[in-house]
């Protein structure tokens, strides 16, 4: 008995429809009152880096041309969160980080399980504690106005002034936010630092700081 053909032809994957409420919002969008306008500043603004489609097609090994479309596409992620509400720009902004992780040569973290990073680079979710870090403990050295206290400071959320520089030349300026404001008083300030700073040396793999060698 003959045995069953195997299927040759694959179909293309089909485009899921959207709903009417995400035509309604599609449909109110400017660009789409104004397309000729709008099409001609966005070719002005964000022209495409080459004449071919970004990711259609496998590209050379160490094609320079790899980064130059991923910076593009990172640029104009940028610009559509902050055309879009929540959840819309946390989705965007998700796949804009992914795309900053591959560029500094790293696996992105954003879809994967947590573990800590590798190669002597920290992922995004080390930088960021990093940066939350590094924010607070400005904020506390500014309001104790005490050194002795605010090394003590450090002590308590299990870090020194050593560390805290050590990070700041690490952060990479991709990741790098100082408008961030997640506390309202000094005490808020403490929290956030200690917490960022047990997040950051769990995504980087190191050990709890003893406190023995503050600075």
């Amino acid at each position: 008995m003959a045995s069953k053909r195997k299927q040759k032809f694959s179909a293309p994957i089909s485009h899921e429809d959207i709903g009417a409420l995400e035509r309604i919002i599609i449909a109110e969008s400017p660009v789409f009152r104004d397309s000729e306008r709008y099409s001609a500043m966005f070719n002005q603004i964000f022209p495409p880096p080459n004449d071919r489609y970004p990711g259609l097609s496998s590209p050379e090994k160490n094609d320079p041309s790899v980064e130059v479309e991923r910076e593009w596409i990172i640029r104009i992620l940028d610009f559509l969160l902050e055309c879009y509400p929540h959840p819309v720009n946390m989705a965007l902004d998700s796949i804009r980080t992914g795309l900053i992780e591959v560029n500094r040569g790293l696996s992105p973290n954003i879809f994967k399980p947590h573990k800590p990073a590798k190669g002597g680079k920290s992922n995004f979710i080390a930088q960021q504690a990093m940066n939350l870090a590094i924010l607070a403990a400005d904020y506390i050295h500014d309001v104790v106005g005490n050194d002795d206290a605010y090394r003590q400071e450090l002590i308590d959320a299990a870090t020194s002034n050593l560390e805290i520089d050590m990070w700041r030349k690490r952060l990479d300026r991709s990741y790098e936010n100082r408008a961030i404001v997640t506390w309202s008083d000094l005490s808020g300030a403490k929290r956030v630092l200690a917490r960022s700073v047990a997040d950051a040396k769990a995504a980087t793999g190191r050990s709890p700081w003893s406190g023995k060698s503050a600075s």
